[in-house]
């Protein structure tokens, strides 16, 4: 991942009270540390008034609502989910790793607070659910990696 991401991921993760070598997890699994990820999901049935927010940010609404079943940049933030959490820009900004590692971080905090666990509110995070197989697979990932930033001196952000 670059470095130079490090700032951004302390602050936003001293805001939302995460432990920072977490947020580096999550980044890791998700997208590799590519700022530019983007996946399509096309299954994803779950919008937040794409018409509405199609005039607002002067799109249109087939763009909204393709832009919403994204994924985009480090924490491979679902553009519906950034509108729920109140993102007003275009969806493509979340690219951009201070807004990406924002609205991921706020996510993973609402939850962790939600489900009451960090491997809970990190399946939910990935899976829509902590009880998904799928995200308790993904939980166990990103807490391996998280295990192994904090055992390695090299890396690990305090």
């Amino acid at each position: 991942m670059d470095r130079s991401y490090l700032p951004i991921i302390q602050h936003h993760a001293k805001n939302f009270n995460l432990e920072p070598n977490l947020v580096r997890a999550v980044i890791q699994v998700e997208s590799e540390g590519d700022t530019w990820a983007a996946r399509f999901e096309p299954g994803w049935k779950w919008f937040v008034s794409p018409k509405t927010w199609a005039k607002i940010v002067k799109v249109s609404q087939s763009t909204e609502t393709v832009c919403q079943a994204m994924s985009f940049g480090l924490m491979q933030v679902m553009g519906a989910v950034a509108r729920e959490l109140g993102m007003t820009e275009d969806l493509t900004k979340l690219c951009s790793p201070d807004t990406g590692i924002y609205y991921g971080c706020k996510k993973l905090r609402k939850e962790i607070d939600r489900w009451g666990s960090i491997e809970r509110g990190l399946a939910a995070y990935n899976a829509g659910s902590p009880n998904s197989s799928v995200g308790q697979q993904y939980a166990k990932k990103v807490l391996k990696i998280f295990e192994k930033l904090n055992t390695d001196s090299q890396s690990l952000i305090t």
